[in-house]
């Protein structure tokens, strides 16, 4: 989880509004979400599916928070990286099948060659850890200020 640190005065402001106009704080939180998500989705590296790319939405927002996430389970190894680890056989054997043309005893030998050539070092293969592709926690620093500049606008629309 990724969080953006504001000044205590400017915290504490906007927590008496949200409290005082939850529908008004909940709109701005929506639009600084939908910023950060944006800038996620234009980053995303893009594989043969682009389903990275296409997956991020918005999972829940009221006047205190918005979540953004991924419909992948694979953006999360993405974004935080892997330890070395032994690849999964069966998407091997599918990924042989369709790009070598092999089937069968001749697939799964191909994609067991190919698993014991990226095994973790520790099991005496090659296989290395995933390093971190950061997109959303880059999302949400690089687009910082623009995020700011939306929520302070709770400010003028609830001005008494």
């Amino acid at each position: 989880m990724f969080s953006i640190k504001f000044d205590d005065k400017f915290l504490n402001s906007f927590n008496i509004a949200a409290k005082k106009y939850p529908h008004i704080a909940a709109k701005y939180l929506l639009k600084a979400a939908l910023i950060v998500r944006n800038e996620v989705s234009r980053n995303s590296p893009v594989g043969v599916t682009a389903n990275l790319k296409r997956g991020w939405f918005i999972k829940e927002y009221n006047a205190n928070r918005a979540v953004i996430q991924n419909a992948y389970l694979h953006a999360l190894f993405i974004e935080l990286g892997t330890k070395a680890h032994w690849m999964p056989i069966d998407p091997l054997i599918q990924w042989v099948q369709r790009k070598l043309g092999l089937s069968g005893k001749e697939a799964y030998g191909a994609a067991r060659a190919i698993q014991i050539s990226k095994a973790p070092v520790s099991s005496g293969g090659g296989g290395q850890a995933t390093k971190p592709n950061p997109i959303l926690k880059t999302a949400v620093t690089d687009k910082e200020q623009e995020i700011y500049r939306t929520l302070e606008k709770v400010f003028v629309e609830t001005w008494e």
